[in-house]
């Protein structure tokens, strides 16, 4: 039978300390952060700032809309994202990124790009935390896809050129 110390290690070295690289991604607010944290296995959310509730990925699918979060950090389990229990967390995530969070911030593997990357997430940070390589994928609406340079008056129709040329 495991202690509860044991269980903790295994955790810690399963999960690794994301309070260095979230804290920094928090959103500037005059008011608490309201925030969604959905893993296998609870990280401690200790040190971190505003008010948290913890789901399970199973829960996301069935969560209801009360009211749209700050921010959602999803750890991602090992599971490949291309099996049905993959289908599952890649609903989970389109869900929380269109409807239960302002700004989601995903703790995953190497080998999870591909399919973050496709689901519109971009790559904000990467490295090797407690010996196992992580990256921290992010989406912002408001980040999401630059202005292009064309898209403006200068390359539109203007008033001010009606009648002098034929278009």
């Amino acid at each position: 039978m495991s202690s509860d110390s044991d269980l903790t290690s295994s955790v810690s070295a399963i999960w690794p300390d994301l309070t260095g690289l979230i804290v920094p991604l928090m959103p500037q607010t005059t008011h608490p952060v309201q925030g969604l944290l959905i893993a296998e296995h609870t990280p401690k959310t200790a040190g971190w700032p505003g008010q948290w509730q913890v789901f399970t990925p199973a829960s996301l699918v069935t969560l209801p809309f009360t009211a749209r979060a700050d921010l959602a950090l999803y750890v991602l389990p090992e599971t490949s994202l291309e099996t049905t229990a993959g289908t599952t967390i890649q609903n989970g995530l389109t869900r929380l990124r269109d409807l239960l969070a302002r700004r989601l911030l995903v703790a995953a593997r190497p080998h999870h790009s591909a399919a973050l990357r496709a689901l519109g997430l971009a790559c904000v940070d990467q490295g090797i935390y407690q010996d196992q390589p992580w990256a921290i994928w992010q989406f912002n609406i408001l980040d999401y896809k630059p202005v292009p340079d064309w898209f403006n008056s200068k390359f539109w129709a203007n008033p001010e050129n009606w009648d002098k040329y034929r278009w």
